[in-house]
Order: structure tokens, then sequence, then C-alpha cells
């Protein structure tokens, strides 16, 4: 059947074609959304001098591209009129970034002092004396071609305070503004020992010079959410108390768990343990190899017998990976390291206290479900397995890399082998009140009718 054409259809398809053209010419075409930046690093420095507060800061100035910043084509910095466009950046998009404390009350709103664009080839924050004199110094010369994305913004902002010697505080968040910023702060006291922070995204509030209590509470928190917020401890818990249908063998082999890698994190502490780059993957190896383990054991057959001192051997290991956790935030313990080590160690088993209660709770709600328990178990183990095999392959592939090397024989490795040789004689202590412990339980429920 030939085909009929209908021009007035025809005629009206082109007609509304043409109008969606002319309608999305019309259109005013959005600026694109602005590009968050990939890094940025941030300096700070706070220093309290004459009931005031001064916070110098340098910040690339790209991170404030929300801002109308002006520039001559092809984006050069437009340098003779960049001064008030600077302090409504600083004002909206810096200030508000920052909230600082005097003895935990925030203070009021800051003056700009100076804010001005720098070369990214100036080095005068190497030193708060120099960076004060850059700040405060000749700006720019309005000829100079500086494009607006390599610019660095400088700040100096002053605060009133009551007293020069409180406890400063500061919250500074950043994080927002690039996917990875690093944040380089140092605080110049009275007392003229300067206190360096460095670290990466946003730590929350900052004590600069904190009390004990508050070093303590903190790493407390760390502690306990750490303990939750990684998938290779639950897992590993879980493969440790999944065979026991009783609480006391639960405790006991989580007991032996938490003595022995208490004794790993205060001994790294004393710089007991490998320096080389190769020790964290292998770290990362073996809490692998403590989860497979752990599982091939469960569907086996496992009993407390064999589970206790496994957990207590695993245990060493985790605690040197848990002194990796701890090391990059001691720059917030001030004056109180050692406490802070016991406080986290402490918010540690606080942590595996809570875990090991949930999964109490629910290990007694499965087993009162009309299900094979021996076939559970096996399953969950198997898939935890097969979790802990694909981490170990991934991180052996990493261990491989690196070359080992024999440490040389001098006197630095004499106080090593002594640290060693201390920490066997504490860890081989510690094994033999933990297998006297469990020798009393296993009696007494022997004796027990």
């Amino acid at each position: 059947m030939p085909l009929k054409l209908n021009v007035a259809a025809l005629y009206s398809y082109i007609l509304k074609g043409a109008l969606i053209v002319v309608w999305l010419l019309l259109i005013p075409i959005k600026p694109e959304a602005q590009v968050i930046p990939n890094d940025a690093t941030f300096h700070i420095f706070v220093k309290p001098a004459n009931q005031k507060l001064h916070l110098l800061l340098r910040l690339p100035l790209r991170v404030m591209g929300d801002f109308d910043i002006p520039t001559v084509d092809p984006g050069f910095l437009d340098l003779p009129r960049i001064e008030p466009a600077l302090r409504n950046i600083v004002r909206s998009g810096v200030l508000s970034q920052i909230t600082t404390y005097e003895d935990n009350l925030p203070l009021s709103a800051p003056r700009i002092l100076a804010a001005r664009t720098s070369l990214p080839s100036d080095s005068s924050f190497r030193a708060y004396d120099s960076a004060v004199k850059h700040v405060l110094g000749p700006r720019l010369n309005p000829e100079t071609l500086l494009y607006w994305q390599q610019s660095l913004l400088d700040v100096l902002i002053e605060y009133d305070i009551r007293s020069d010697n409180a406890n400063f505080s500061i919250d500074a968040n950043f994080a927002g503004l690039a996917l990875n910023v690093i944040t380089n702060l140092k605080y110049l006291p009275q007392s003229g020992t300067t206190r360096s922070f460095e670290y990466e995204g946003y730590p929350g509030l900052v004590r600069l010079e904190p009390h004990w209590h508050q070093a303590a509470w903190y790493f407390i928190q760390s502690g306990f959410t750490h303990v939750f917020s990684t998938l290779d401890h639950w897992l590993f818990l879980i493969c440790l108390v999944l065979p026991f249908s009783r609480v006391r063998p639960m405790i006991l082999v989580t007991a032996a768990f938490a003595l022995s890698h208490s004794i790993t994190l205060f001994a790294a502490a004393y710089e007991v343990g490998p320096a080389g780059l190769w020790f964290p993957s292998f770290l990362q190896t073996a809490i692998a190899i403590s989860i497979i383990y752990a599982a091939f054991e469960n569907i086996i057959g496992a009993n407390l017998t064999f589970r206790w001192p496994a957990a207590f051997a695993f245990g060493l290991v985790y605690g040197f990976g848990f002194n990796s956790v701890i090391t990059p935030t001691l720059q917030f313990a001030g004056s109180y390291s050692s406490l802070s080590y016991l406080a986290f160690n402490f918010g540690l088993e606080l942590g595996f206290l809570a875990a090991l209660g949930s999964l109490i709770l629910v290990l007694i709600t499965i087993r009162r479900l009309p299900i094979n328990e021996r076939l559970g178990i096996i399953i969950v183990s198997a898939l935890i397995a097969h979790t802990g095999w694909h981490w170990m392959r991934e991180h052996t592939a990493e261990l491989i890399q690196y070359q080992f090397t024999l440490p040389s024989l001098d006197v630095r490795s004499l106080e090593g082998l002594i640290k060693w040789l201390m920490l066997a004689l504490l860890t081989s202590a510690a094994y033999w009140v933990m297998y006297r412990l469990v020798r009393n339980v296993e009696h007494s429920e022997s004796r027990s009718p």
C-alpha cells in the first residue's frame, strides 16, 4: 500500500522544531558550577599578645571561586580593585568557617587588619614574624600578571581577649573547600614554646593547649569510635565469639585479645617495633590472616583451649596496628602523650566491651530461631573468610613490593634488641597470667554440677 504524505502534519512538525531551537537559543546559559579544587593547603598562625589574639592565615585563592573575584581577560587578577573584594571574601568565605574560643567561650567577631594577594612563590609564611611583615607590607605591583587560580590569599585578623595565658581553641572547618584539605597550624603562646599541628580534613575542635582531662576525653572518644569505624575489628571479633554458646568463654577470649593488644600498643609508644615502610602492609596482611584463621577454626570446630591463645597471639599484631591509628593524633594531646595512650586504650576496651555486648544479644536472639546453629556458624565464617582472603591477597601484593634489609649491628640496634627482649618477657608473663585464669575457670566449671 503506497504511503500518503501528510503535508500539513509535516509543516506542523517543522514549525514546532524551529520554535524549540529558537527557545533553546534564547535561554540564558547559566555559568558552570564552581569546580571544587582537588588539593588545598591552609597555613594558620595563632599568637596571643597584649590582650589580643592574632590569626594569620594563608590559603589558595582558588578555593574561593564561588565569590566574585575581579579579573581581566584572560583571568588575571585586577589588582587595582582587588582590595574590597578580598575583604568581602575573608568576611563571608573565611571567617564564617572559623570559631575561636578562650577558656571554652567563643570570642567576639574579629577585625580584619589586612588582606592581600601573594605570588605562589612567596615563602614568607615559613615563620610568623616574616609572615606578618609580608601581610602588612607593600602590595603587589598593579601591573603584575597573576592568574587568579594561582594566587595566594593572606589574611591577618585580630580578636579581643581577656588574658594572654588563657586556654585557646580553634574550630576551623575548611574541609568543604577542596577534596583534600591539609592544614598547617602553629600556636605561639607566651611561654615561647611553639606547638605545631598538621592534619587532613576536619578534625573538629583543636585545643591548642589542652588540660589533662580534655586530652584524656578526646582519646577515649577516639579509641571508642575506632572500634566501630573499622570493619576488620568487627569481623575478627565476630569470628572469636561466634562458636561459643556461653558468655564466659566469650569474655575470656576477648580478655586475652585485649590484654595482648594493650601490651604491644604501649610497647609501640616506646618505639618498640620495626620502622620500615613495609611494616604497615605487614600488619594489614597479618590482620587479614587472623580473620581467615578464626573463621577457618570456626568451620572445623573451635573450642576455648585453642581459641584464647590464638586471640592472644593476634592481639599482639592488632596492638601495633592501633599505634598507627593514635600516632597521627598525638599532636592533639598537648603535654599528655602517655596519658593519651592510656585513654585511647581505655576507649578501645570500652568499644570492644560494647561491641561484645551487642554481639552477645544478637547471638542470643539468633539462637532462639529455628535454624541449624552449626550450619549458620559455617556459612557466616565462610563468608568472613572469603572477605579476609581478598584483603590478604591485596595487602600481600603491597608487601612483596618492599625490599627487606637486615639491620646493621650498632648501638641503636642493640637498644632495640633489649627492648624486644623486655617485650618478650612482659608478653610471656601476661600469657602465663591468662593461662592460669583460663585453667582456673575450666577447673571451677568441671567441679560444678
